[in-house]
């Protein structure tokens, strides 16, 4: 029929133009898309021995009502690590100031009221000289407001009192490199006239404090560059932290409903506080790990988590690797935009913080696993579209026009040069860059395993085991360390000393010079950021100490490639 004849030889000229290769059957179907992504669950994301290895279940919600109620064994006081950072992390603002309570002296108005502005005892002085003046009981109103005032001010100052004297009780240098540990870097570039890094000060704050069954991680990134973002930042780890110390310390966390409870109002706490120093916008995440009681399944330890923002949680195993906690405060099935936090506590509005993604998450963990905390300098730099691993998979309806055209591998790259005649035969060869396509799941996916193999193997494949045991100390440092080596091409192009130098050039030549270095980094893998990772070992401090092999010297913590 002249329309199959037509589209036939249409089709024709399309292969003929995009793919001048002699070689090319346009009788054979083209590749669909979903065989690299099945290649990828195939070799890569099922596992070194071809199983898919099933994760712990995570709940999640907005509360802790949503999330099934496990009952907690008591925890205990007895610290061993508190640690904080970078450049004194928490311990550089002060702590909230809780509401005065010398308004109740309020109070005493209505029981002037009742009793006329008398009491027994000026009524006996009436009865006694009934011809002395009575006083104004505006004066004797004043004298009983001033009593109450200062009985309220001691109460007050002694529960601020109490607090301060709980947080002064830990050293917060104080760090154990096997359970308890944190890092900062900054990924910015550094300016090579003046030597200081783009995006000072480093706006990551973050915290941890092990006790001997028990421990509570938190870490915050302030939004955007600054102090104030810095400043925000300190006080949502410092309010929340505080907070739950407070409970720990008078043991009012019995179920993992009353951890959940306080955990949310600890955020109250941060925002509060936020407020109170005049700090800008930060997530905050916040981990706490308890043992529990009676428990039937593989694990007698529970991790409950609360975060707004794109600060997350993840735990390391042995096991299975690497898996996420916070997956409910984002949709890992659809492509998220890295340029929107999705929260932020502190003045977004003016007073109010922004909690469309604030998330309490909670499931199992073992002793021996770590629980960590990445800003996201840290977690979308193992993402595999950032890194240059993988592309984007187009979505059906953009590919509809051009399902008939050739597939990126099957095209052929020509080598002939420009004077070459057009009709002169030109040696062509197969273009090697093809990058795999990845949907949403299978880049989150992908996120877990480049951080799997990083903790468990670090550059190298030669490995002893599976996945090895490891330290907090050196988890921390191996995160930072790739993504300090990943966006290293970045940061050399940016700290070019030609781009530095004062030269007159004309406007488009400015904005010609500045597109082009925006292209060539936007090539690049890698993002730019302040990068932070705060870790925690589960098990019982002091019970059964951790297996000597996993006892590193502290010059191996930064390894060379």
């Amino acid at each position: 029929m002249p329309s199959s004849f037509l589209r036939r030889h249409v089709r024709g000229l399309l292969r003929g133009k995009f793919s001048p290769s002699p070689t090319f059957d346009g009788d054979d179907p083209p590749t669909p898309l979903d065989d690299q992504g099945a290649f990828l669950s195939q070799c890569h994301l099922a596992g070194i021995d071809g199983r898919r290895i099933e994760f712990p279940e995570v709940y999640f919600g907005k509360t802790g009502l949503d999330i099934p109620c496990i009952q907690l064994e008591c925890f205990n006081t007895d610290v061993f690590a508190s640690y904080t950072g970078p450049d004194g992390g928490l311990t550089q603002v002060g702590e909230m100031r809780r509401q005065p309570l010398v308004r109740m002296a309020n109070l005493d108005d209505e029981m002037n009221l009742s009793m006329d502005g008398t009491s027994e005892y000026d009524e006996s002085d009436e009865d006694d000289d009934g011809d002395q003046p009575i006083p104004a009981p505006l004066r004797r109103d004043k004298d009983k407001n001033r009593y109450l005032v200062a009985m309220c001010f001691i109460l007050t100052l002694k529960s601020q009192c109490l607090g301060q004297t709980l947080t002064s009780l830990y050293n917060w240098e104080l760090f154990d490199e096997e359970r308890a540990f944190g890092a900062s870097v900054s990924l910015y570039e550094k300016n090579p006239l003046t030597g200081v890094n783009a995006g000072e000060p480093v706006a990551d704050v973050w915290g941890v404090i092990g006790r001997s069954n028990n421990g509570v991680l938190a870490l915050a990134d302030g939004v955007n560059w600054g102090d104030g973002a810095r400043l925000a930042a300190r006080c949502a780890v410092r309010g929340a932290i505080d907070h739950m110390n407070e409970h720990i310390e008078k043991g009012n966390l019995k179920s993992t409903t009353e951890v959940f409870h306080e955990l949310l109002a600890s955020f109250h706490s941060a925002h509060s506080l936020i407020l109170q120093e005049g700090g800008m916008l930060t997530t905050l995440c916040v981990g706490v790990v308890a043992p529990a009681v009676n428990c039937d399944r593989y694990t007698h330890w529970v991790l409950c988590v609360c975060n707004v923002g794109d600060s997350l949680c993840f735990v390391y195993n042995q096991n299975y690797g690497v898996r996420e906690v916070t997956m409910g405060s984002h949709d890992i099935d659809q492509m998220r935009d890295m340029r929107d936090a999705g929260g932020a506590l502190g003045p977004v509005d003016g007073r109010n913080p922004q909690l469309h993604n604030l998330t309490c998450s909670m499931t199992f963990v073992e002793e021996g696993d770590i629980v960590f905390i990445t800003s996201d300098g840290v977690s979308d730099n193992f993402d595999p579209v950032v890194g240059k691993f993988c592309v984007i998979k187009r979505a059906k309806v953009e590919n509809k026009e051009n399902s008939q055209l050739p597939l990126p591998d099957n095209r052929k790259l020509s080598v002939a040069t420009k004077d070459s005649p057009p009709r002169e035969f030109a040696r062509t060869r197969t273009c090697a860059a093809t990058l795999p396509c990845v949907d949403a799941a299978s880049r989150h996916e992908l996120m877990l395993v480049r951080m799997r193999d990083i903790i468990a193997c670090r550059f190298s494949s030669t490995r002893d085991s599976l996945f090895p045991r490891v330290t907090a100390s050196v988890l921390s440092h191996r995160l930072i360390q790739f993504a300090t080596h990943l966006s290293q091409a970045k940061r050399r192009t940016l700290e070019n000393p030609d781009l530095y130098r004062k030269e007159k050039m004309t406007r488009s030549e400015q904005r010609s010079r500045r597109r082009a270095v925006r292209e060539k980094i936007a090539d690049m893998p890698g993002k730019l950021d302040h990068a932070s990772v705060v870790a925690y070992t589960v098990g019982r401090h002091g019970l059964r100490g951790l297996p000597s092999t996993i006892f590193f010297h502290s010059s191996h913590f930064f390894f060379e490639i």
